[in-house]
């Protein structure tokens, strides 16, 4: 049986790249060899914690990836043909791996003429795209958003081409905070600065009137809370690394409209990764200055501590083939 490397979660901040068996496709499936993958922040958890959060979700080989682009060697589908470039959303999240194997509705075509890692972003405009269908319009609304890593920066685009009139930023990391200064954001917060945060919303009163939790994390929790006004907005995307609390006495008294967003793989047809990917391909995005590292899979360990450093500078980073 041929082997491929693969991740492998051996505890709490250990993860391994061994030999384990490479997959065949079942009916319906394809066989994909990695052209590019990334580290997510909700992968972090993960990394963090050597369990996933999710009930039913085991540890299998190439966890936690889920953001993987890839050319077909082999295909039992209708769908695609051995050579074609496709970005997939693996249902295991196991990604992190020489070859994938997926269901042929769990992916889409990729284009030809993009480099590989700026398609693999698709895949998390994509995310970003559902989470903001419910919102609304945005035009001549303030927006504030929790964390500016590369989901935050995402949302930032996507709200300012929505109208949005004011938009500030909170992040905790001070080389995100830099990397974001020139983006078109009113103001850049450290989060932890409860005084600055203060000063930075204080022309919003009573507060922002939607405000986007793109860090997850208790802190950031609270602070999204902490800064929605009465009768205002909040968008929950970013996932917690375990368990947090809610001040439902806040939540109440000031009847928060709320949106969560973890579906966008359920979408028919993955409606919004598809538009992703087009927006991409004409240039409406540009995801380029995301990518702040990129590193082979052998070293997918120093990967995930670059990431998981918030003293560092890493903004995404990419994982290349062998």
């Amino acid at each position: 049986m041929k082997a491929m490397l693969a991740s492998v979660i051996q505890g709490p901040r250990d993860v391994a790249l061994k030999e384990v068996p490479m997959p065949e496709p079942a009916e319906g499936e394809i066989l994909l060899r990695m052209e590019s993958a990334a580290v997510c922040g909700s992968d972090l958890g993960v990394y963090a914690h050597g369990a996933v959060a999710r009930p039913g979700r085991e540890l299998v080989p190439g966890c936690s990836g889920h953001e993987f682009l890839g050319r077909v060697i082999a295909s039992r589908s209708t769908e695609f043909q051995e050579g074609q470039r496709v970005l997939a959303m693996p249902p295991l999240g196991n990604g992190w791996a020489e070859y994938l194997t997926i269901p042929d509705r769990c992916s889409i075509p990729a284009p030809e003429d993009l480099e590989a890692e700026i398609a693999l972003q698709a895949q998390q405009l994509g995310t970003i795209l559902h989470a903001l269908r419910p919102v609304g319009s945005l035009i001549d609304k303030s927006v504030a958003i929790v964390g500016l890593g590369p989901a935050g920066r995402h949302f930032l685009g996507q709200v300012l081409g929505m109208g949005a009139r004011t938009v500030v930023g909170f992040e905790r990391r001070a080389a995100r905070r830099t990397a974001a200064e020139h983006l078109g954001l009113d103001a850049v917060v450290d989060a932890e600065d409860l005084a600055a945060v203060q000063d930075a919303t204080a022309h919003m009163a009573p507060g922002p009137d939607l405000v986007i939790d793109a860090a997850g994390g208790q802190e950031a929790i609270d602070l999204t809370y902490q800064l929605a006004r009465p009768q205002g907005a909040i968008l929950r995307f970013g996932l917690p690394h375990g368990a947090t609390t809610l001040d439902h006495n806040i939540v109440l008294r000031k009847e928060v409209v709320a949106y969560h967003a973890v579906g966008a793989q359920a979408e028919p047809r993955l409606a919004c990764f598809r538009l992703a990917m087009r927006m991409i391909e004409r240039g409406q995005v540009d995801v380029a200055p995301l990518i702040s590292h990129s590193l082979p899979l052998d070293r997918l360990p120093e990967a995930l501590e670059l990431a998981d450093n918030r003293h560092g500078n890493a903004i995404k980073v990419m994982i290349k083939p062998l």
